[in-house]
């Protein structure tokens, strides 16, 4: 269609999700609905986050990069602060009462989430979930986090090499499950992308063989002429990126990422630091998102004025879907903590002081999803750090002092739900119901 080759780059985080799912429905059973497992640790995934926090055997991590936890959802946040404690075999109160996320078929890293939740609240394991919490613990999850960090497609190859080599401590009856899926979804390991990940290597000599070998391609391949791309065939046994395929018995053809770049140009690039061409990201959720909405509103709309309404009207409504979103968590793990109240597994102090940490983490959300559209109008949480509530005659306790401070001032509604409740201590557990209800409803 545009009658010239162009780089492909396949998103990688959904690539990464692919093992997992087949070593997941190899072991337990496949999904009997959308949201619904057919096996044993499938169906103990639906109210996981109900148990309680037992003596766990730590599994160590392969690599947990440090990332910054802004840059992440707050799924994947859960992913990288459960990872952190089943690897140091302690878990804290704080990560008990939060939720993993909810389910659903395409949601493989709440799946994930879940089997490390069940994990950790489990005295006899069966040896299936011991074996997927290990596959999280050195594949699936030290991955996401490398590929969330290091985005640039010129890290694809190697990100496909890491999948190689942090899988191979696998027996060889489950290498039978998941390598052929790593061999099917291996597209940064095509030479146009693995040659681009050479170029950048730290190792003077691995640059000057890409350069080599991108130069000998032009000869043979114009760089307009439109190519079969087909993935190549892999060697699990490479001891580097570089080696995972057999450059002999391949085609290579030139990256189309460096057209602009002349023969001379590249050479440069072997004794230079310097990279000449853009680091498109290895992972493409949120391209695939606006090709989608782009799409949608060609279909929808005439006209360029009116296509960018619609898209700007989608973006805004995308927003809301996020906070809707962060909602279902907040109500979620505001449940839970009420449960446990209630079945005096914690202390009201420490209730409160859980309860608000959940809302103020609940807005900072919230203030993200904002941002991230520009444009739209954001609203305004149950809670906020500013003007304190003012007390009104009788001492509200122990409840109020931690709480009430930071409830939002303009919710008058929770403010006489305290006043009316606060008259008799047994009525305390009324009054977080009550909050918790409100606060949840308005953020």
């Amino acid at each position: 269609m545009l009658g010239r080759p162009v780089q492909w780059c396949v998103c990688m985080l959904h690539g990464n999700e692919l093992p997992f799912q087949h070593l997941f429905e190899h072991l337990d059973g496949t999904r009997k609905s959308p949201n619904s497992y057919s096996g044993p640790i499938g169906k103990a995934l639906e109210d996981c986050e109900r148990l309680l926090i037992v003596r766990f055997e730590p599994i160590p991590a392969t690599y947990l990069p440090d990332i910054e936890s802004k840059d992440l959802s707050s799924d994947q946040r859960y992913l990288l602060d459960i990872c952190s404690a089943v690897s140091l075999g302690q878990c804290p109160d704080s990560l008990r009462y939060r939720s993993p996320g909810k389910l659903g078929k395409v949601r493989w890293l709440t799946c994930a989430n879940r089997v490390l939740r069940l994990y950790i609240s489990t005295e006899e394991l069966s040896e299936n979930l011991i074996t997927l919490a290990t596959f999280i613990m050195k594949v699936y999850a030290p991955l996401w986090f490398l590929i969330k960090k290091e985005s640039s497609c010129s890290n694809g190859g190697m990100h496909v090499f890491r999948a190689i080599n942090f899988s191979r401590y696998l027996p060889k009856k489950l290498k039978k499950v998941i390598d052929p899926v790593i061999q099917r979804n291996s597209y940064f390991a095509h030479p146009e992308n693995l040659l681009l990940t050479m170029l950048v290597d730290d190792d003077e000599q691995i640059r000057r063989k890409a350069v080599n070998l991108i130069i000998k391609a032009r000869k043979i391949h114009p760089k307009d002429q439109i190519r079969n791309f087909s993935v190549p065939k892999l060697n699990f046994k490479a001891g580097a990126y570089h080696r995972m395929i057999n450059w002999k018995g391949t085609k290579v053809t030139p990256p189309p990422l460096l057209n602009h770049l002349s023969n001379t140009d590249l050479r440069r690039l072997v004794t230079s630091d310097e990279r000449r061409y853009e680091p498109f990201p290895c992972h493409t959720q949120a391209v695939e998102r606006g090709v989608k909405l782009v799409t949608d509103a060609a279909i929808k709309v005439y006209g360029a004025e009116a296509r960018d309404g619609y898209i700007r009207a989608k973006m805004s409504d995308s927003n809301r879907d996020v906070v809707r979103s962060c909602e279902a968590n907040l109500e979620e793990a505001i449940r839970i903590q009420v449960e446990a109240y209630r079945d005096g597994d914690i202390s009201l102090g420490d209730q409160m002081s859980q309860t608000i940490g959940m809302l103020l983490e609940a807005k900072a959300e919230r203030a993200r999803a904002v941002k991230r559209t520009s444009g739209s109008s954001g609203g305004s949480l149950g809670v906020s750090s500013a003007t304190p509530a003012k007390r009104h005659g009788r001492d509200l306790g122990y409840f109020s002092e931690q709480a009430m401070e930071s409830i939002h001032h303009d919710f008058d509604q929770t403010w006489k739900k305290f006043k009316v409740l606060e008259v008799n201590p047994r009525y305390r557990e009324r009054i977080l119901c009550a909050v918790c209800e409100h606060n949840s409803s308005h953020i």
